[in-house]
């Protein structure tokens, strides 16, 4: 922690500094574009932690600003503002309760409402928000993105909010730092991410999450106030619990079973639930709208169990002129009850986005690391998730995609998913510790707004990046330090460029092998054993079949993986479990839905009971 930077900067605005850094983060909020609840955050913590060093006029434009923003679809107003996907609600509710608490008997010219009646709607959507997250974990999970956002909310929360919420962010804010820490390789976070994009992908320095990473476990890196990551930075209340910074650095080879989001199905049963224990007497229009609002928070928009919802929603709250419906205006006017058979009829590529449960493994040491979603959606269309990666130190980072091709313009962002960002079809993938199997099957049927479906998977392989690298018949392996990697391909495969590899055909599939010197004192004596492996794909799938130590073992010895589509992973014949508890590892159980976890890390422990309202860590100097 540090001393307060934002009353530093409000000090240098008073003495005459440009205040230009500030208008520039005001501009899009009055003008309510995308990602202005972004700027706004920054904004609201100069504002509270630093309001009474302002000049008068600058406090007064922002004080304006914040009683003028349109927080929620569910008002008046248009605007070209995604409030909410997962991320965007956290941010949108805790700047509308912040800017409500300060601005308590101000009108707020948008709806009418004052401040007060802004701050009691968004807490009760916090303490939703709040218990998903900790009960069922992200939709947007292990996003090095979106991560960094759902943290900064969470500060926030932490630092300026009343007791209960705050007590509840920080046990929310400590299980996103426990997944950092679980998944914690290099100094970076990894792993299958609900959302990424290509840049962040291919170079993991580039995460917006990486300062916050650095600063919760290593080094604290530079800021500035006008980042987000600097109200992580400069928190004043919150302290990562010692458990979370034991797991972080716990040397050792791990195994990692989390499970994250919910399917739809879960998602709608749960929001009218919890809509009818407040109001028995709900009105259908009160029940879509909770359907609604659990359901988009997952990006689940065209889907056939809730585009009904989304069609009598958008023309309730005259949404259309939202550039991010776009693509949904041709049917308006169609009638909402026949959404879902036109759903299925057209088969919109946009059903990818849901971001349904996913069950992650990740298996990683010190040398090597390896994560992947089991069988996440396998065959349905994609969007921007990662779905697996194998890293060696130093951000050297491998994956498959099928490049994913939008026959639409993109509204408000980049069309995707695209060559490396998501997948156009999702693969089916298991893992077993350091074995990865991953098979392509792009035959399915085709989508509304589907481009040309390209026939092939392809691999990102920085050859490069690499200390050494063999690339053989249907195999490509490397050497960084003393980590190595294998991949083996179904196809003969082609090498692109200096970090593509791709295989044609409907069907294609990859195996990954880690291993490292302990298991084979030279590179080339892993070539060697490689050389005897054998990938086949046949009608039922695929089969791997190699000499070598998996996981914790500590002798070599033949193995058989099989992996049939979108059924029943293998080893040597023994299925292997692929629905996971919300956390399964050494350091911490918890089931899916719980409402107790306990932390224990090698010097402290951290228990989180979600039903009493109770976050303590016992450790020496911490408690009894």
């Amino acid at each position: 922690m540090v001393d307060d930077p934002y009353r530093v900067a409000a000090q240098a605005l008073a003495s005459g500094s440009s205040d230009a850094w500030v208008r520039r983060l005001l501009g899009p909020v009055k003008r309510r574009l995308d990602l202005a609840d972004h700027r706004l955050l920054v904004v609201l913590q100069l504002r509270l932690g630093a309001g009474d060093l302002l000049p008068d006029a600058l406090r007064d434009e922002i004080d304006s600003t914040l009683a003028g923003f349109k927080y929620s679809f569910t008002e008046p107003g248009d605007d070209s503002m995604c409030t909410w996907s997962e991320n965007h609600q956290a941010l949108s509710f805790t700047c509308e309760y912040l800017a409500g608490r300060l601005l308590g008997n101000r009108v707020f010219t948008n709806d009418g409402r004052t401040g007060n009646a802004h701050a009691d709607s968004a807490r009760l959507h916090l303490l939703d928000w709040l218990e998903d997250r900790f009960r069922w974990g992200f939709s947007e999970w292990l996003s090095g993105t979106y991560y960094e956002l759902d943290a900064v909310a969470l500060t926030m929360l932490v630092d300026h909010a009343d007791e209960e919420l705050a007590l509840r962010a920080s046990m929310v804010l400590d299980l996103l730092l426990l997944d950092l820490a679980l998944h914690h390789f290099d100094g970076r976070l990894h792993g299958s991410q609900g959302r990424a994009y290509r840049r962040q992908k291919v170079d993991p320095s580039h995460q917006e999450v990486a300062a916050i990473v650095a600063d919760a476990f290593g080094k604290p890196p530079s800021f500035h106030v006008d980042q987000l990551s600097g109200i992580f930075g400069a928190r004043q209340r919150y302290r990562v619990p010692q458990a979370i910074l034991d797991i972080a650095h716990q040397g050792g080879a791990h195994r990692i079973h989390v499970s994250h989001g919910r399917t739809i199905e879960e998602t709608i049963a749960h929001a009218e639930a919890r809509e009818l224990s407040r109001n028995p007497d709900a009105t259908p229009g009160q029940l879509s709208l909770a359907r609604v609002r659990a359901c988009w928070a997952m990006q689940a928009i065209t889907d056939p169990e809730v585009i009904g919802d989304t069609i009598s929603v958008l023309n309730r709250q005259q949404m259309w002129t939202n550039s991010f419906f776009a693509g949904l205006r041709p049917f308006r006017k169609f009638n909402p009850g026949l959404g879902p058979l036109l759903v299925r009829g057209i088969n919109p590529i946009t059903i990818g986005m849901q971001l349904g449960r996913a069950d992650i493994t990740t298996f990683r040491t010190p040398n090597l690391f390896l994560s992947s979603a089991q069988h996440y959606r396998s065959g349905q269309f994609g969007d921007q998730q990662h779905l697996w990666e194998a890293v060696l130190p130093g951000g050297l980072v491998v994956f498959s995609t099928h490049p994913g091709s939008v026959g639409a313009k993109a509204q408000s962002r980049p069309a995707t998913p695209s060559d490396w960002i998501g997948n156009g079809i999702n693969p089916d993938i298991a893992q077993a510790d350091n074995v990865a199997l991953v098979l392509h099957d792009t035959r399915g049927r085709r989508g509304y707004l589907e481009g040309r479906r390209p026939e092939l998977s392809h691999l990102h392989f920085p050859i490069a990046k690499f200390d050494e690298t063999r690339l053989t018949e249907r195999r490509l392996l490397g050497r960084k330090g003393d980590s190595y990697l294998a991949v083996l391909s179904s196809h003969p495969y082609e090498v692109v460029s200096d970090h593509e590899v791709l295989q044609r055909g409907p069907v294609t599939g990859w195996a990954v092998v880690l291993s490292d010197r302990s298991e084979f004192p030279s590179f080339q004596q892993f070539v060697d054993a490689a050389s005897a492996w054998r990938l086949e794909l046949g009608r039922e799938g695929l089969q791997l079949t190699a000499r070598h130590v998996i996981g914790f073992g500590r002798a070599a010895s033949e193995h058989v993986y099989e992996l049939g589509w979108d059924s029943e992973f293998t080893v040597n014949r023994v299925v292997q479990r692929s629905d996971h508890p919300r956390y399964e590892t050494e350091w911490v159980e918890m089931p899916r839905g719980g409402t107790h976890c306990l932390i224990r890390g090698t010097s402290s422990t951290l228990r989180l009971d979600w039903s009493a309202g109770l976050r303590e860590e016992t450790g020496p100097g911490l408690g009894s």
